[in-house]
């Protein structure tokens, strides 16, 4: 009997699009996977002129006296489904910007929609707040316009990790001081079940002459392709598989036994 729940269990989650899908990077000791992940930059210039592969993980320096505005790491590996992508920081040094929208750290994503929807989790220093969390979503109107929604909470932590879940349609955004995993919830949108185009895990200095030094010491990305609802849907109508199959066997049993009756008789 166990063994029959379980190929039933098996059978129903067996289909290989409804696996766990994990990439886990690890860029302490100068590690870099260039087969799953690349460089990119805002300007026209060689993103590892800004980037430094290190023994304590992933250094990027961006200096005031630059024009480059942004480096960061993309993936080359395809994002659907529920997903959770979670990125562990160290603040080195961030100067006080006096314009733009925000210096530092953070996780951009955009997803394959007609409203090209994109969502920034990002710890920085913004001009009027100071050193704040940003959990920023942006859309296209259907008027054509770019509809801009960020939200901010204060935060003096300089080291952490920042997490993006989606399940289903809903998107939050999550946060996580120091080298806790106990993480909080900031904001939560809805964002829709779109393939992500694009995921960047980097530094910006939002359009300001600021510099900004970070360390990345990991990445984490996980995935499951179908909604979860679907399995526990599936899990949840176990028990009374179960039933049915002990039913059946119940009824079984009964008609071999009246056939040996009639055979004896």
């Amino acid at each position: 009997m166990p063994r029959i729940l379980l190929c039933f269990f098996l059978a129903a989650l067996g289909d290989n699009n409804n696996a766990v899908t994990e990439y886990n990077f690890d860029f302490t000791d100068s590690q870099f996977d260039q087969d799953y992940l690349r460089l990119m930059a805002s300007e026209d210039v060689n993103a590892w002129d800004f980037i430094y592969r290190e023994p304590v993980g992933l250094r990027m320096a961006l200096p005031a006296d630059r024009d480059v505005q942004m480096v960061a790491f993309a993936n080359r590996f395809p994002v659907r489904g529920d997903f959770e992508i979670t990125a562990k920081y160290t603040i080195l040094h961030s100067d006080s910007p006096a314009q733009g929208y925000g210096t530092g750290p953070g996780i951009y994503i955009k997803t394959l929609s007609s409203g090209e929807s994109v969502a920034v989790l990002a710890r920085l220093i913004r001009p009027a707040e100071g050193n704040v969390y940003s959990a920023y979503f942006a859309t296209l109107r259907r008027d054509g316009s770019r509809w801009h929604q960020p939200t901010f909470e204060e935060t003096n932590s300089t080291r952490g990790s920042l997490r993006l879940t989606r399940i289903g349609k809903n998107l939050q955004y999550y946060v996580a001081e120091g080298d806790s995993r106990d993480f909080r919830l900031v904001r939560a949108i809805r964002l829709g079940s779109n393939d992500v185009a694009i995921v960047r895990v980097g530094v910006d200095k939002g359009g300001s002459e600021s510099a900004i030094e970070v360390i990345w010491e990991e990445l984490e990305v996980r995935m499951h392709p179908t909604n979860r609802r679907e399995i526990v849907l599936v899990v949840g109508l176990l028990p009374l598989g179960a039933l049915l199959i002990l039913l059946l066997l119940q009824l079984r049993r009964r008609k071999n036994r009246s056939d040996d009756v009639r055979l004896h008789e």
